[in-house]
């Protein structure tokens, strides 16, 4: 195989110089096929390296009880922390092919993964264009910076509602609330369990790389994240009815944003 790569390299075969004299000219060949071959195996090896790492990076293997300041034990809680009722098979875009089971916690906001025989841990969330694919249904999170309801950038897992590749990308934040348990205040009241309370999803949009913004729901507020085609938008809108309260109307109007 290294006869033929040198072959390749040189334009002539390596038989050839079998019974040549010139020195000089089998010390190159030797030369040039022994940089091929270390050349390819420091390629090989650096790859599988980052494949590693990869992995390593996303398994924290941080004990999921350190997630709570609850013990999740209780019996008494009312609903889930969690968007999956149980780990599901999913696949990660930078790692290999391998099946992993995950979750998504929507009150601690961690995709947490089962490890045989150990407790659960959680991805990284600081890895960047890491996709997290759930077999059933397709679902694709990611990890993404947003802006907060205090104005501040924050990290957070998001759903995919159009092609994770576009500029603008529209985006669905999961969140499930902890409400802690109420005591009867007479005899006539009855104590309220504490429970895991699924709030009402909001939609994101990203522009490029800045940190996702949540879709404006008023009109004049399209003019503070796209001002440059603020005019086009509100026509598009007025045009084919758009409201922002349906899905299906938002990801027609990011469609038609992500060609101006």
């Amino acid at each position: 195989m290294l006869k033929k790569i040198a072959s390749n390299l040189i334009g002539t075969k390596f038989d050839e110089f079998k019974n040549t004299k010139d020195i000089q000219m089998k010390k190159k060949l030797t030369f040039i096929i022994l940089l091929v071959f270390f050349t390819f195996k420091m390629n090989y090896a650096q790859e599988q390296e980052n494949i590693n790492g990869i992995t390593k990076d996303i398994q924290t293997n941080a004990p999921a009880s350190s997630l709570y300041s609850f013990d999740l034990s209780d019996k008494s809680i009312k609903g889930s922390a969690y968007i999956q009722k149980s780990f599901m098979p999913a696949k990660l875009s930078l790692s290999d092919n391998k099946i992993y089971n995950l979750k998504y916690n929507a009150y601690s906001d961690e995709i947490e993964i089962q490890n045989e025989g150990q407790k659960p841990g959680a991805l990284n969330k600081n890895i960047d264009n890491l996709l997290i694919v759930f077999a059933l249904g397709n679902k694709t999170y990611e990890a993404i910076d947003y802006v907060n309801d205090e104005g501040k950038t924050s990290r957070g897992y998001f759903v995919h509602i159009n092609n994770a590749n576009s500029k603008h990308q529209l985006l669905i934040k999961e969140t499930i609330q902890f409400v802690d348990r109420k005591p009867a205040k007479t005899g006539y009241d009855k104590t309220k369990p504490a429970q895991f309370k699924r709030l009402e999803d909001r939609y994101f949009i990203t522009n490029g790389n800045e940190a996702a913004v949540e879709f404006p729901k008023k009109k004049k507020d399209f003019s503070k994240i796209f001002p440059d085609n603020y005019g086009d938008i509100l026509n598009y809108m007025k045009k084919n009815k758009i409201k922002t309260s349906k899905k299906e109307d938002l990801l027609q109007l990011t469609n038609y944003i992500n060609t101006l």
